[in-house]
């Protein structure tokens, strides 16, 4: 699976400052976009200063439940761009996550992704965006998607309480 993301974190990293991930690709046998930075099973991670760009995908979450408690502080997904479905599935933050996690984005900034800034469709968990900034997304390098700034998905019947926070954003 390594053909298929630039940065794969499991459980329980310390503290990441100012990793830059730059120009990650899929191998040319995988037929979906390859995720810049991958996050599975993660709980209690601090990003802070951490940028993607130039990639297929900008941050994701991988199908794990278990991602929670994950912070996002001043991280930048830009210019990353989908060739293999027009477009459509490269976001800048990629958050789909279960039911009962917790997200939180602080300072954030997304833009010229060729589909959303951030999207949390098809996500289940809490997630706060506080001065957190999107724009020029839905269209990079001649690959077009939705263009949503803050796609903050669909909410479970079975979910309570504020699961989507956006403040000063």
């Amino acid at each position: 699976s390594g053909d298929r993301y630039g940065m794969w974190l499991n459980p329980r990293h310390p503290p990441i400052t100012g990793l830059i991930l730059y120009t990650a690709h899929v191998h040319p046998s995988y037929s979906a976009p390859a995720k810049g930075w991958e996050m599975s099973a993660c709980r209690y991670i601090t990003l802070d200063q951490c940028n993607v760009h130039g990639c297929h995908q900008g941050f994701a979450f991988g199908g794990s439940t278990d991602n929670d408690y994950i912070y996002f502080i001043n991280c930048d997904s830009f210019e990353n761009g989908d060739h293999f479905q027009n477009g459509g599935l490269c976001n800048g933050f990629n958050i789909n996550t279960p039911q009962g996690s917790h997200i939180f984005f602080e300072g954030c900034r997304a833009w010229s992704n060729s589909d959303d800034g951030y999207d949390a469709y098809g996500g289940s968990g809490y997630i706060t965006f506080n001065r957190c900034w999107a724009f020029e997304n839905g269209n990079w390098d001649g690959e077009t998607g939705d263009g949503a700034g803050f796609k903050t998905g669909q909410i479970g019947a079975t979910s309570s309480g504020v699961v989507r926070l956006l403040t000063n954003c």
